[in-house]
């Protein structure tokens, strides 16, 4: 969620559409954020009904935090094996490159 966010600000629904979830699934992660200081939920400018999700700095920060792979191992511990560690990380690298993609087009 965090790596999404780190693109810019987005809707509820744009997240959801990106991850290929609900916005219900959508909403509940995003309490959980938002009560972490990770993220921060305001009006749109424009459309008032709507609310943008953006990342806070402390956002920003955990999710640096998580660049360092010795952290991404402790929060893992043995949960998963070195080559699904390994897949994990490309995953993520793709799910971040897609998003930077689609907010350039």
């Amino acid at each position: 969620m965090l790596a999404v966010l780190a693109g810019g600000p987005r809707s509820q629904r744009e997240i959801a559409d990106f991850l290929g979830v609900t916005e219900q699934t959508t909403s509940r992660m995003l309490t959980g954020l938002e009560r972490s200081g990770f993220v921060a939920r305001r009006r749109h400018e424009v459309d008032r009904r709507r609310q943008v999700v953006a990342v806070t700095p402390s956002g920003m920060s955990a999710l640096a935090a998580l660049d360092d792979p010795d952290t991404v191992e402790r929060l893992l511990g043995d949960a998963l094996s070195p080559a699904q560690l390994a897949t994990l990380r490309d995953l993520l690298v793709l799910l971040v490159e897609h998003g930077r993609s689609a907010d350039a087009d």
